[in-house]
């Protein structure tokens, strides 16, 4: 089941600096990370949170090879952690990222009984 908790972002710069800590890639700087940047303030939940990662991934990806956003996606505990240090929000934000790859659904997810 979605938590209720959501955490909000924090501004610009402190993202900037959350992210280089996970990689300071210039290509990365350039192109990734002002995609999640543009949601500094926001307030989100553990969707939230799966889905901007996603949603930038997937624009920072678009013209590549596939691969690269399979790439980006491995990393998604790492972004998780840079986005949100809120520990409720982020386990969230990883349960639906498990149940979306079918390893297993947080509960109240989608189940059937």
């Amino acid at each position: 089941m979605t938590s209720d908790q959501t955490y909000t972002l924090p501004d610009r710069l402190t993202l900037r600096a959350r992210l280089l800590a996970v990689d300071d890639d210039p290509h990365l700087q350039k192109r990734f990370y002002p995609l999640l940047e543009r949601r500094a303030g926001r307030r989100l939940n553990g969707v939230g949170v799966l889905n901007t990662i996603l949603f930038s991934i997937y624009d920072y990806a678009g013209e590549m090879p596939s691969a690269v956003a399979t790439v980006m996606k491995v990393r998604m505990d790492e972004w998780i952690n840079a986005l949100c240090p809120d520990t409720v929000v982020a386990e969230d934000a990883r349960a639906h990222w498990n149940a979306v790859q079918g390893v297993s659904a947080p509960s109240g997810y989608g189940a059937v009984e």
